[in-house]
């Protein structure tokens, strides 16, 4: 479908935000160089850096306490970036070039980093873990220590391993694309054979994302589908197979077709129990989080488009079906989701809600599931009918509209913050992470849409 006019004005603001958010990434990695982590350790809040505590003592802030998440996340990142600024329309030849030459010195000495921290850790990656080497975990009162994890890739590594797959890419590094290569199609295997460690750490009593006996999640089998796009755009060869095992893992496993009794036909189930039935906590309650079910459908319909782009659509036997699946029902799905998380007076998304009750679990509203929103509306917008648009068009709007009014600092490099509440006060809590966003769910996020979006007459 041709994408409605009224998507085009998005255009100069979502650039406007993917540039000065690359700056403060690069400028931040430039000047801390002997730090070799990408340094997103800043508050959005107050703009400031982490408090460094004289004592010695760890914390979640802490400067040495590296976050798998958000060291794969900043090389696939970059990497898109890079990719990208070949296309921004608001800047000169000249400053394009200069910001990818930046980008990709910073990428190189990045990669090095942490291809050393992993082996400090025998080839692995965890979600916490000192600089120096050593997982971590935080406990019951908050406080980190040392961790002894199970056998089993991570969670953490999903990310990690598709950022390597996009960064490898785009350096035309062979040799660390073979290797990319080789380890995420292990650990997509792994996921669907559910054999993937949960390493995740609670920030936030509220948001209880540690692993629980007997409670299996979607995330891994999503984050790999993610990965296969990065696949597909490389020109490596299973990835089509791959994702549509991953594709038809998550629709058969967690979205009700039916096959839930109690629940309303569209529910996306965050976690089911090892009957493969939905998981109840110790109230009753079976949880979605509304910015992940969305944003599932953003990843598959990524996947889809880089098949049809990649000329793949034909040639893989499960293409036709969940090409059509998708056509038929990812409109309907994505209003689904949106009136069960989008909270229209305060102007975000909430973290969870119990589907036995229809009630919210978790109030609070994080930044991530707006960009998040944004690009999986204008991609369904890409292979819908016609009649779905309105309701598409007005959910991009709403999510570009809510994000940049509420969450975006312009006062600081278009930035978000990370957390309000359920009435919009802004909260300092941490949803997932403590260090600022390296641009995955922003710029990785705009950049999709913007290359679904009408090029600007230059172009």
């Amino acid at each position: 479908m041709t994408l409605p006019s009224c998507l085009s004005g998005l255009r100069d603001d979502l650039e406007v935000q993917i540039i000065r958010g690359l700056e403060f990434l690069l400028e931040r990695s430039e000047r801390h160089s002997d730090y070799g982590f990408v340094d997103m350790k800043v508050k959005v809040l107050d703009g400031r850096d982490f408090d460094r505590d004289s004592s010695g003592a760890l914390h979640v802030y802490h400067r040495d306490v590296i976050y798998g998440f958000a060291q794969g996340r900043a090389i696939e990142s970059l990497a898109g970036h890079i990719r990208w600024l070949s296309e921004a329309s608001l800047l000169p030849t000249r400053e394009r070039e200069r910001l990818k030459n930046r980008a990709k010195a910073v990428l190189v000495r990045t990669i090095e980093a942490l291809e050393h921290h992993r082996d400090l850790h025998g080839g692995r990656v965890f979600f916490m873990a000192l600089s120096t080497g050593g997982a971590l975990c935080v406990d019951r009162a908050g406080h980190v220590r040392p961790w002894q994890p199970p056998p089993g890739r991570t969670l953490t590594e999903i990310f990690y391993f598709k950022g390597l797959l996009a960064a490898a890419s785009v350096l035309e590094d062979r040799s660390l694309l073979g290797l990319a290569d080789t380890l995420f199609q292990s650990i997509a295997c792994d996921a669907l054979a559910g054999k993937i460690v949960n390493d995740c750490q609670p920030m936030d009593p509220k948001n209880p994302v540690e692993a629980v006996p007997g409670r299996i999640s979607q995330a891994d089998r999503m984050l790999c589908l993610g990965g296969v796009s990065l696949g597909i755009e490389a020109g490596l060869p299973g990835y089509r197979e791959l994702g549509a095992c991953l594709f038809r893992s998550l629709i058969a496993g967690h979205l009700n077709l039916g096959q839930f009794e109690g629940l309303e036909r569209g529910d996306f189930v965050e976690y089911v129990d090892e009957s493969g039935r939905p998981w109840k906590d110790a109230a009753g309650r079976i949880w979605c989080d509304p910015g992940h079910a969305i944003e599932f459908i953003g990843l598959a319909t990524k996947f889809l488009l880089a098949m049809r782009s990649a000329g793949l659509s034909g040639e893989c036997p499960f293409s036709s079906s969940i090409g059509r699946f998708a056509e038929g029902h990812f409109g309907k799905l994505l209003g689904h989701f949106w009136e069960m998380g989008f909270n229209p007076d305060s102007g975000g998304i909430c973290k969870s809600v119990d589907l036995v009750t229809r009630t919210p679990i978790n109030r609070d509203m994080p930044w991530w599931s707006l960009p998040e929103g944004l690009r999986a509306s204008v991609e369904v917008l890409v292979i819908s009918h016609e009649e779905e648009a309105p309701l598409l068009c007005d959910m991009a709007l709403q999510c570009h509209r809510a994000y940049s009014d509420h969450y975006v600092r312009r006062d600081f490099h278009c930035l978000p913050i990370q957390t309000r509440d359920g009435h919009g006060v802004v909260k300092d809590v941490i949803p997932a992470i403590p260090d600022a966003d390296p641009l995955y769910h922003t710029g990785l996020s705009l950049i999709d849409v913007l290359r679904l979006l009408p090029k600007p007459p230059s172009h």
